[in-house]
């Protein structure tokens, strides 16, 4: 199915009744003052579908899962955009998938007076940055870090009461982006920075079993832990606890292939629970892991 992501929404916000045999969802927007819009999404599909939309000129902060969002921890990355004019485009959503949304969009005007820049001055500093991180593209994609959770948590909250605090959280919010866009950019030109980034990702190989917080690997390499989760996402393309996660599941695997360890003693080396463990390993190796060894 192909069709505008705009027409399965009633003026409500839900899905209208003659979309809801294929689809579930809702869709929430806020005008909170002239040139600034929040954006709460989500939709999941019951079959295959392509969707279009639109967009309009602008700064775009978007973060994006593809689970029900109910904090930070929920939600996949961010993505910061710049488009100088309306543009369209489309994106699939497979049987069964969520996709969640939470967007922002400044008029560029209105985000350069906030910090005290002409149009011209923003645009110019953000098209250099994404040049450098993303010159590809024309998105940048940052992880979510810890640092941020606090700016996020209330733009998922559904309260529409708090408009004039809201307001003032959305810039703090776009700022620590800007912010983390400028580290990145100097972490991608920094030859120091990249060689702390591969050592953390040694120091990750080599942790076997045991749980450190992410700001002991960002003690021992020499970076903070903004810039840690910053740099390592865009390098490894994985965040510090999905490819620590990974690393610890496939030295699981390998010893299961193996009869010199009995499956608590694997258990334990990765430092995960038993519920933890075995949910991973099916997500990471689609069977349980008393099937693993049969099918490997």
């Amino acid at each position: 199915m192909r069709i505008s992501i705009n027409d399965i929404y009633n003026e409500e916000g839900e899905v209208s009744s003659l979309m809801s045999d294929a689809f579930s969802g809702y869709k929430n927007t806020y005008q909170l003052m002239s040139g600034l819009t929040l954006t709460q999404q989500e939709i999941k599909c019951f079959q295959d579908t392509v969707f279009f939309e639109k967009a309009e000129r602008g700064i775009y902060f978007s973060l994006l899962g593809k689970q029900s969002v109910y904090s930070p921890a929920d939600l996949d990355s961010l993505q910061v955009s710049y488009f100088d004019n309306d543009v369209a485009g489309e994106f699939e959503v497979k049987a069964d998938e969520v996709r969640s949304l939470v967007q922002v969009h400044f008029e560029s005007e209105l985000l350069a007076n906030a910090l005290n820049e002409k149009q011209a001055g923003l645009i110019g500093f953000l098209k250099t940055l994404m040049h450098k991180i993303a010159p590809t593209k024309s998105v940048v994609c940052l992880p979510i870090t810890n640092k941020s959770h606090t700016n996020i948590k209330p733009l998922i909250e559904n309260n529409a009461q708090r408009q004039l605090s809201l307001v003032g959280q959305i810039y703090a919010f776009a700022f620590l982006a800007l912010e983390q866009m400028q580290t990145l950019s100097h972490m991608l030109s920094c030859n120091d920075c990249q060689s702390k980034l591969f050592n953390v990702q040694n120091l990750l190989e080599a942790d076997i079993g045991i749980t450190k917080e992410l700001t002991e690997f960002a003690y021992q390499a020499g970076l903070n832990a903004d810039a840690l989760e910053l740099g390592f996402y865009h390098l490894v393309g994985q965040t510090v606890t999905q490819y620590r996660d990974q690393i610890r599941l496939k030295r699981a695997a390998a010893m299961l292939r193996t009869d010199h360890y009995s499956r608590s003693e694997i258990v334990a080396k990765t430092g995960f629970s038993e519920d933890q463990f075995e949910a991973m390993f099916i997500r990471q190796f689609g069977v349980p892991t008393n099937q693993y060894g049969q099918v490997h």
